[in-house]
């Protein structure tokens, strides 16, 4: 497989890996509460695993030839394959969750599971329902990711050629998704191998509406050169994270989370400045994009 087909797919699985509750895992002392512990983290993993495939096949049903006998196909509908992507990415989260509170039932020990039994030696209950809290938390976070990253796959996979188209395309639009959806993917990273959670859903959805904003603003004109596109990019990327911090002052301390992840702004900024400048080197989008 080339290095063209495989890093995406690598991104794509890599976060499902539950790398925070690796690191904590063996400090859990009670045997049996381990077992089970590994079922509700691997959720992130089958909602990755199931998502993936069926929207390659949702493309291959809506892409279909065009009439008159020409070869080219009709694009792939982005939008709608990242909303499939969330939603059934949702409803394989909830479903494995619900499969877990079954099995734990059938067992007879989900009041052990999940911290319900009093205080006892070698018994913690707050640990163990925070842990099982924590898996919760973790696949809740999975489900924009696999979704939204899913879905630009399979809107940008080439059956013919075999590989992700990755050309910018010749609309403003187009470029607005394409910005929003890099930083929804940065951003997701480092969260989702923190473990996820709750508590980091307030920044996520705080900069992706704050990303949505300044792609309007960053996009209305065509930059001067390539270093003044990165620079701007950069400049916005901060930005991003500035604005959602004044967003979620209601919240307290919440405002400062973003703060954490204020590198990401410089990523994306980076990576941003890039594709605006070849996005208005296309040949007829300058004047298109006004």
């Amino acid at each position: 497989m080339k290095l063209g087909r495989a890093l995406p797919i690598l991104a794509y699985f890599f976060p499902a890996i539950p790398w925070a509750f690796l690191q904590w895992f063996p400090t859990v002392r009670q045997f049996k509460y381990m077992g089970w512990l590994f079922f509700p983290n691997l959720g992130p993993l089958v909602v990755a695993i199931v998502v993936l495939p069926a929207l390659f096949i949702l493309r291959s049903l809506l892409v279909r030839r065009k009439a008159e006998g020409t070869e080219s196909p009709r694009p792939a509908p982005r939008g709608l394959l990242i909303v499939f992507g969330i939603l059934l990415g949702t409803a394989v989260s909830i479903a494995w969750w619900r499969l877990f509170e079954h099995l734990t039932l059938a067992s007879g020990d989900q009041d052990f599971i999940f911290g319900r039994n009093p205080y006892g030696s070698g018994y913690y209950p707050g640990t163990l329902s925070s842990r099982i809290e924590f898996a919760r938390s973790f696949i809740v976070s999975a489900v924009a990711y696999f979704g939204i990253l899913g879905g630009e796959l399979a809107a940008r996979w080439s059956p013919e050629q075999r590989v992700f188209d990755w050309r910018p395309g010749g609309k403003r639009s187009e470029l607005i998704l394409d910005l929003w959806v890099l930083w929804v993917v940065l951003y997701s990273i480092p969260i989702m191998m923190r473990g996820g959670g709750y508590i980091f859903a307030a920044p996520q959805l705080a900069t992706a509406v704050a990303c949505i904003l300044l792609c309007f603003a960053l996009t209305h004109r065509a930059p001067v050169s390539r270093k003044s596109a990165i620079r701007d990019s950069v400049v916005a990327g901060v930005f991003i994270t500035l604005l959602a911090c004044v967003m979620l002052l209601p919240g307290g301390f919440l405002a400062f989370l973003p703060l954490a992840f204020i590198w990401v702004g410089f990523v994306w900024g980076w990576i941003s400045g890039e594709l605006l400048w070849r996005f208005f080197q296309l040949p007829g989008v300058t004047a298109s994009a006004k």
